[in-house]
């Protein structure tokens, strides 16, 4: 295996982890020293689990295959528009997002240009 081990916590989904802060308490605790995770949750979830992952040291995934909505009753229009607002919250965070190229370095991607 190559590290750092890379882990997407992906809670809310039926039958599976609750979006519970204490579900993703509990499994950031359990991960190897060192890991980088993320926090991923569908639904109204979406919203609270990611900026509560962010807060935590995490990062985050958001988009219209987790979430259909900025807000109770505003159906989102975009991926783009849930990017956006996530991107807010992780800079009240004082989190920087990551660009393209950075995120490819992180993961360790061998990126074959087309």
């Amino acid at each position: 295996m190559t590290e750092p081990l890379t882990f997407s916590i992906v809670m809310g989904v039926k039958g599976g982890m609750p979006a519970t802060p204490t579900a993703l308490v509990e499994l950031v605790n359990r991960l190897p020293a060192g890991a980088v995770w993320q926090a991923i949750a569908v639904g109204k979830a979406n919203l609270p689990m990611t900026a509560i992952g962010l807060a935590m040291g995490g990062n985050a995934r958001t988009g219209m295959e987790d979430t259909l909505t900025l807000r109770r009753g505003v159906p989102a229009e975009s991926n783009g528009q849930l990017v956006e607002r996530l991107v807010s919250v992780a800079r009240v965070l004082d989190r920087e997002s990551a660009t393209v190229a950075e995120t490819e370095q992180r993961l360790g991607l061998n990126v074959v240009a087309v």
